[in-house]
């Protein structure tokens, strides 16, 4: 973690720390008395990850830098689940998003 978060990329680091609680929780030697504190840590760093990615996305979109060509879109790239509140947010302001094109 130490290594990942010396580098300074705040996505990285949140996606390590949430694969570390997520093997935490997997883990049997984990506290019956910690198993809720530790779902609650991985429910809000996985809404800082997805809300670090919607904010890439729009910051990108809105500086006018987007290729039509390019798909990376965390929100329609989002696995067929039940939507979170925020990424029901998300998927909403996304569709109505305009692209910004810049003047020839």
């Amino acid at each position: 973690m130490a290594s990942i978060a010396a580098e300074g990329d705040q996505l990285k680091t949140l996606e390590a720390l949430r694969d570390k609680i997520a093997r935490r929780l997997d883990s049997p030697k984990t506290a019956p008395r910690d198993f809720a504190a530790l779902t609650r840590h991985f429910v809000q760093v996985g809404k800082e990850i997805e809300s670090l990615k919607v904010r890439a996305a729009t910051a990108k979109n809105s500086a006018g830098m987007t290729d039509e060509s390019e798909t990376a879109n965390p929100v329609a790239d989002a696995p067929s689940e039940p939507l979170t509140p925020i990424q029901e947010l998300s998927a909403s302001v996304a569709k109505k998003r305009m692209q910004i094109v810049p003047a020839s």
